[in-house]
C-alpha cells in the first residue's frame, strides 16, 4: 500500500507536521503572546505545539505499516485507505491551528468546536463502515466477526449506524462542563464498541446452532500469534491509559520561604516568586473557561484556559473546585485551588502572609 502510495504518505506526513513547521516560523510572535498571557510558564504550551503533531506523525506512520503488513492478505476498499491517509492530518492541521490562533487572541470555542470535530469523526467512520471488507487492521476484529463473512458485514452495517447516531450527540457536547464532557465521550465510546460486539456474539450463536460454521476462521489472519499477543496487549495498555487519564492526578501547592511551587500531574509545574505576585483574590465560584492547551485528567483542570473575563489565564485546580484563588503576576493570572473549599481557604491565607510579608 505504502509503496504505491508514496506522494499521498510524504504529502500527509507534511500536512500533521505543518502546525510545529508555522510555531517555528512565528516562535518569536508566539513567544511574545504566551508570555502576555501566562507569564513565564508559557514554555509547557510552546512545547505542546511542536510535539503534539510530531506524536500524531507517529500514530500516523503505525496505522499505516500495520495497514500495509494486512493489505498484502486482504485486498482493501480504497476508500477506507483515504480515511486511514488523512484522517490525522486534518485532526492535526485544526486542532493546532485552532489552539494557536486562540493563544494569539482568536475567539474561538474551542469545546463546542472539539465535540463537533469529534462528532464528525464518529460520524464519517460510521459511513466507512459498512465498506469496510474483513481484514484485521480496521474495524471490530473478534473470534465472531471472523467466525464469517456475513457475520462481519451485518455487524459493521449495525455499527456503522450506531457511531453515526453518536456522531450526532456529540455536537452539543461543548456546551457542558469539561469533566462530564470526558465521561461522555467514554460512555459513547464504550456503546460504539460494545453493542457491535455483543450482537457479533449473539450472531455467531446463531449460526454456530445452525451448522452454518466450520472450525476454521473465515478470515485468515497475516500476523500470526504474535500479532494477537501484540494485540491483547496494546488493548490492556490503552484501557490502563484511559483509567489513569480520567481517575488520576494531582495538584501541590508548596509555599517555600522565597516562592511558591505549583506541581501539577500532566501539566507544566510552576515556580512563581512571592515578590513577582501583584494580586491575591479569594473567590467563592466555579471558575469559568475554555481550554486553549494543555492536558489533564477528568479528575482535574489544568493547563492554558481563556473566558471572557480573565482572557488567557493558567489554571491549577481540581474539576470539582467551587473556590479558587486568582494571582496577578504582570499581565499574566494564574487561578490555583486545592482539593476541597477549607484547604484553599488556608492556603489563601498563607499566600496573603508570605506576599504581604
Amino acid at each position: 500500500m505504502i509503496k504505491n502510495n508514496k506522494l499521498r504518505a510524504t504529502l500527509s506526513s507534511l500536512i500533521i507536521l505543518f502546525p510545529a513547521i508555522a510555531a517555528l516560523v512565528f516562535l518569536e510572535k508566539i513567544k511574545l503572546a504566551l508570555t502576555q498571557s501566562f507569564g513565564t510558564a508559557y514554555k509547557g504550551a510552546l512545547v505542546s505545539f511542536l510535539i503534539l503533531p510530531v506524536i500524531l506523525l507517529a500514530v500516523h506512520w503505525l496505522c499505516l505499516l500495520i495497514t500495509d503488513i494486512d493489505a498484502r492478505k486482504h485486498e482493501q476498499s480504497p476508500k477506507i485507505y483515504s480515511l486511514l491517509f488523512w484522517i490525522i492530518p486534518a485532526i492535526s492541521l485544526l486542532v493546532n491551528l485552532v489552539f494557536l490562533a486562540t493563544i494569539l487572541g482568536g475567539e474561538v470555542n474551542i469545546g463546542l468546536l472539539f465535540s463537533s470535530v469529534l462528532g464528525f469523526i464518529f460520524i464519517l467512520i460510521g459511513n466507512y463502515m459498512p465498506k469496510c471488507k474483513p481484514n484485521y487492521t480496521f474495524g471490530i476484529k473478534c473470534r465472531w466477526t471472523f467466525s464469517s463473512e456475513e457475520n462481519w458485514y451485518r455487524t459493521h452495517r449495525l455499527a456503522g449506524w450506531i457511531s453515526v447516531i453518536v456522531g450526532l450527540c456529540m455536537f452539543p457536547l461543548g456546551f457542558l462542563p469539561a469533566p462530564a464532557v470526558l465521561f461522555v465521550i467514554l460512555g459513547a465510546a464504550l456503546v460504539v464498541a460494545i453493542v457491535p460486539l455483543v450482537y457479533s456474539f449473539v450472531f455467531y450463536k446463531k449460526q454456530l446452532e445452525a451448522g452454518e460454521l466450520t472450525d476454521a476462521p473465515a478470515i485468515e489472519s497475516p500476523f500470526g500469534k504474535k500479532g494477537a499477543i501484540f494485540s491483547v496487549v496494546m488493548v490492556v495498555v490503552i484501557a490502563a491509559l484511559v483509567v489513569v487519564l480520567m481517575f488520576s492526578g494531582s495538584v501541590e501547592f508548596t509555599l517555600g520561604e522565597t516562592e511558591l511551587v505549583i506541581d501539577a500531574t500532566f501539566s507544566s509545574d510552576l515556580t512563581l516568586s512571592y515578590g513577582d505576585i501583584d494580586s491575591v483574590e479569594l473567590r467563592h465560584e466555579s471558575l469559568k473557561g475554555m481550554r486553549v492547551n494543555g492536558y489533564s485528567s477528568a479528575r482535574l483542570q489544568t493547563g492554558y484556559f481563556r473566558n471572557d473575563e480573565l482572557g488567557n489565564y493558567l489554571r491549577y485546580t481540581y474539576g470539582t473546585a467551587d473556590t479558587y484563588i486568582l494571582l496577578t503576576s504582570g499581565e499574566a493570572k494564574i487561578a490555583i485551588a486545592a482539593e476541597d473549599s477549607e484547604t484553599t481557604e488556608a492556603l489563601y491565607r498563607q499566600l496573603i502572609e508570605k506576599v504581604d510579608g
